[in-house]
């Protein structure tokens, strides 16, 4: 406010030196001083890529849609609107626009237009608990202890692969090789750092993690499955590997298409013969008597079972099903990545799958929560998020 201040007191000055010089009138010279107050008075608006935003003046007034581009230099930007379902790129100027947090005009949680936010949120808020378990729901989704993994990286890639239609091993590797501290398993890393990169028969569940952008590129479920396939075999060629990754892919495809619950649940059981029996409270106490377990052989006198540092599994086999029994039991997507976070095990994995699909099956990511997301990605994830969702957004279910 001060440095404001100052810049208006300056520009002041300038009128009336511009005054004695060239003899403007008394009125002229005012009319230019409001002009000017009016306009360094004006609240500096700043805009990022991914950014959700309704037009607020001109002919496209009210319409809602997500930031493409950003000129702050010309204090423009590209907004994707959706008119008639289809986004439509239409350049505004900053003023024209204002951002949208959370709610929109009728007091109803908005949600996000960005697709692939449902894996990384989960991963973002499953990050800090994957080696430090939290057996409750009642937790902060966003600190600074939370960030990005792999997760996110290996979905990126692979929604950069689509996009592209280029081969996923050069691209995976190409993501994996940008030097982002995600802590990549030791067979991965290998890999990527590979000349050669071949399959290592992995049944880990880092294929079923990466493969949303799989889900939602297409309408047809053979192409769907096919590129999930191509996506996940790469590296994790063992048929748990792949089973893993086609499950969840199938998953985000019957949830777009307005499958309910019980014909997911029923998917996953016949098809892909995972046992959905267990609760999320039935998952966490396993997680729980394990740490028990651990507990008697590594510490003495009291423990606090919220600090233990479990042992996580990480075989699709056991975080697969795991992932979607959480979304089963959820009521809307927030309450499913508490749920999936709560039960243990490769949290930031698991929380990731969970997102996947609950994104599909509700609608969307509710854009509070996205946006927090957002501020956690480099510029170059946003802008494949961008243009993955410019070319790929398809209609998707309105459950709340």
């Amino acid at each position: 406010m001060e440095n404001q201040e100052k810049l208006i007191a300056k520009c002041k000055n300038m009128v009336e030196k511009i005054y004695d010089k060239y003899g403007i009138s008394p009125n002229e010279a005012k009319l230019l001083q409001k002009l000017i107050e009016a306009d360094v008075s004006r609240p500096i608006v700043s805009f990022e890529v991914g950014d959700y935003v309704r037009v607020v003046d001109g002919p496209f007034r009210n319409f809602t849609g997500f930031v493409a581009e950003v000129n702050n230099e010309l204090g423009k930007l590209k907004a994707l609107v959706k008119i008639f379902v289809q986004p439509t790129p239409v350049e505004l100027e900053f003023w024209k626009v204002e951002r949208i947090i959370g709610k929109n005009m009728e007091g109803e949680t908005t949600k996000s237009p960005l697709i692939l936010m449902g894996a990384i949120v989960g991963d973002i808020v499953g990050s800090r608990f994957e080696f430090n378990n939290c057996f409750n729901t009642d937790f902060e989704l966003f600190t600074p202890e939370c960030r990005f993994t792999d997760d996110t990286v290996c979905t990126i890639a692979v929604a950069d692969a689509i996009l592209r239609n280029v081969p996923f091993v050069p691209t995976l590797q190409q993501w994996g090789m940008k030097g982002y501290l995600v802590g990549y398993g030791a067979m991965f890393a290998s890999w990527l750092c590979s000349e050669n990169p071949q399959p290592y028969n992995s049944y880990g569940n880092g294929a079923a993690m990466r493969v949303s952008p799989c889900g939602w590129f297409n309408e047809d479920r053979e192409t769907v499955l096919a590129v999930a396939r191509r996506s996940a075999e790469c590296t994790h060629s063992h048929p748990e590997g792949i089973k893993g990754a086609l499950a969840v892919a199938d998953c985000i495809l019957y949830a777009r298409q307005g499958a309910g619950k019980t014909k997911i649940a029923r998917l996953i059981t016949k098809k892909y013969a995972y046992n959905l029996n267990k609760t999320c409270d039935s998952i966490r106490y396993d997680w729980q008597s394990d740490g028990r377990r651990l507990a008697q052989f590594d510490f003495d006198g009291d423990v606090d079972m919220d600090k233990i540092a479990f042992e996580t599994d990480e075989t699709c086999q056991k975080t697969v099903p795991q992932a979607i029994v959480a979304f089963l039991e959820s009521k809307d997507f927030e309450d499913a990545i508490r749920l999936a976070i709560s039960i243990g095990g490769d949290s930031d994995t698991i929380g990731a799958i969970t997102g996947s699909i609950a994104e599909a099956y509700y609608g969307g990511v509710p854009d509070a929560i996205a946006q927090q997301a957002l501020t956690y990605l480099p510029p170059e994830m946003k802008a494949v998020l961008t243009a993955f969702n410019e070319r790929f957004v398809l209609p998707t279910r309105s459950n709340s």
